[in-house]
């Protein structure tokens, strides 16, 4: 923590130009100044730096966002309280009159300003003479902290789902697809005695307690129990399995948390069904930090509409602003999806294949 350093930030409706630097030069104290349309997300701004033992205070007259002696006048009011302090202005947020206001006014008094550049990682400092561009390659932002900047309270966001087996993962992993087509077979599977098995997998049917009629809704076969699934021969999980919706589609998810860990990601979660301040709720199924950005992920094995595309995208804008990323991972099919794809790209969302996601895991790319 620098202890001479006042942080002062123009907040807007996008919070995280004011998270970044704060964790990457841990000041003294960050003022925050304010419209009253931008009060609400300043107030989550603030419970984010006291959740990390941050001093943050907002400050108490609000500025008119097109008013330049309003911003002027408060700003003078901040540098002579904290004259005696390093001061540095964040002109990232806010409207362009409220940083062209910040700026000037901090360039007459010989004071350091700064912008976030979230695109390439770096933080630009302007001092009087020169440009200093530095880049912040492992800031660590948890899952919940980005969800606290947008207004999602950590006491309303709910674990849906428990952490994956990673023997099962390892065995997938080693062979995806293999493991791709056996649980394409076991979708369609009509056999009701013996055994089922696909290239390397099977399955040993145990007990049929009772017959279900539409053996061709396999995922909502629940009646039909299976035990010891084999790979090369060999049985790698002993306990029964009582779900077959697992093996057709739930796998997916698991399988994706586990490439996605392979990356050392900063923070990961699941299963998340959480509601924001304005009272919408959302689930989606993977989410990742990774310097200062947030993935979000939706695993879809089963079927999926353009309407899917659209709420996912609501969903990247309620929970990560501009800066989040937004991904659908599915299982291949003949075609390549060609006009789900198309959507995705004009949603700047990213359509992988659980293929294709894994070649990038394993080629350094984090998504």
């Amino acid at each position: 923590m620098n202890p001479e350093e006042v942080l002062v930030c123009l907040v807007s409706g996008q919070p995280m130009p004011n998270i970044i630097p704060a964790f990457v030069n841990k000041p003294h104290i960050v003022v925050l100044l304010t419209t009253t349309q931008e009060k609400a997300t300043a107030d989550h701004i603030k419970k984010v730096y006291s959740k990390n033992g941050m001093k943050c205070e907002i400050h108490e007259q609000f500025i008119d966002a097109y008013d330049v002696f309003s911003i002027r006048r408060e700003l003078e009011k901040i540098y002579d309280k904290y004259c005696n302090h390093k001061l540095t202005m964040n002109i990232t947020g806010g409207t362009k009159l409220m940083a062209i206001a910040a700026y000037e006014f901090f360039r007459e008094k010989k004071q350091d300003i700064l912008y976030v550049d979230t695109l390439h990682s770096s933080i630009l400092k302007f001092k009087e003479a020169e440009i200093l561009v530095s880049k912040y390659d492992n800031l660590n932002i948890s899952v919940k902290d980005y969800l606290l900047a947008h207004g999602i309270y950590p006491d309303e966001i709910n674990r849906k789902t428990a952490g994956y087996n990673e023997v099962f993962m390892n065995i997938i992993d080693s062979d995806v697809k293999s493991f791709l087509n056996f649980s394409k077979k076991l979708r369609s599977f009509r056999e009701i005695e013996g055994k089922f098995i696909s290239g390397k997998y099977s399955v040993i049917r145990k007990k049929s307690e009772k017959r279900n009629e539409s053996v061709g809704r396999i995922a909502k076969t629940t009646q039909l129990k299976f035990y010891d699934f084999e790979f090369n021969g060999k049985i790698v999980l002993e306990n029964e399995i009582t779900d077959l919706q697992y093996y057709v589609g739930y796998w997916l998810e698991d399988y994706t948390q586990y490439l996605l860990d392979k990356r050392n990601p900063n923070d990961a979660e699941r299963g998340f069904k959480f509601k924001h301040s304005s009272g919408a709720e959302s689930e989606i199924d993977v989410l990742i930090t990774k310097n200062g950005m947030l993935h979000l992920i939706s695993c879809k094995s089963g079927s999926f509409t353009k309407k899917d595309l659209f709420e996912l995208e609501g969903l990247r804008q309620l929970a990560g602003g501009t800066f989040a990323k937004a991904y659908i991972v599915v299982p291949p099919k003949p075609g390549n999806y060609p006009e789900i794809r198309l959507r995705a790209k004009q949603l700047r969302i990213e359509f992988l294949t659980i293929l294709e996601l894994k070649k990038r895991i394993e080629a350094g790319i984090v998504m």
